[in-house]
């Protein structure tokens, strides 16, 4: 993606007019619900959501079926009822309000939950080497622009589920992300 890109947009100080302008408080759009799997049936604000169509290995499938029987039991542990963070990619299906803050090498994304902020680098670093790493509730992230297009590569996220009902992620989760505005109302990825 980054060579279909030109090696993508490297902005410094003295450009910081002609970077994209998210600035303002976005929040998720209720229609979509609090899914990540578009094929899946309800919306999880009014009712809960249909079985999941992802393609899980044996290992998450029995994980997976283990925590439905466990909530069918009425016993459901979240990191959120435990005041932890809600953690990326989760926190796109939170129903709580987000800014963007764009400079020059990197992209903030700060949620209201929690206080968290995801750093998502634009600076040409890669990610962080294999030596020093951890999972992090919001990964590793590092991206570029692609025009008003923000292309991102997050991994070493912490283990953790996309939403209550849903399978779990883990340390080797790795995802791309490409986001743009299509109006100064609406972000979209």
């Amino acid at each position: 993606m980054k060579s279909a890109a030109h090696g993508g947009t490297q902005y410094n100080r003295a450009q910081y007019g002609q970077m994209p302008d998210w600035s303002g408080l976005w929040n998720r759009d209720p229609a979509e619900g609090v899914k990540f799997d578009p094929k899946q049936t309800g919306n999880g604000f009014v009712g809960p959501l249909g079985p999941t169509t992802a393609d899980l290995t044996p290992r998450y499938r029995a994980a997976h079926e283990e925590k439905l029987r466990q909530v069918a039991a009425g016993n459901e542990w979240d990191q959120l009822s435990d005041c932890l963070p809600a953690g990326y990619p989760r926190w796109f299906t939170e129903p709580f309000l987000r800014e963007f803050i764009v400079t020059p090498g990197e992209t903030w994304w700060i949620n209201e939950q929690q206080s968290e902020a995801r750093r998502i680098y634009t600076d040409g670093r890669g990610h962080i080497p294999d030596d020093a790493a951890q999972p992090l509730w919001d990964g590793d992230s590092i991206g570029f622009w692609d025009g008003q297009t923000l292309v991102v590569h997050t991994i070493r996220l912490t283990h953790g589920e996309y939403q209550r009902l849903q399978p779990d992620y883990s340390y080797q989760a790795s995802t791309v992300e490409r986001l743009r505005m299509v109006d100064h109302d609406t972000p979209r990825g």
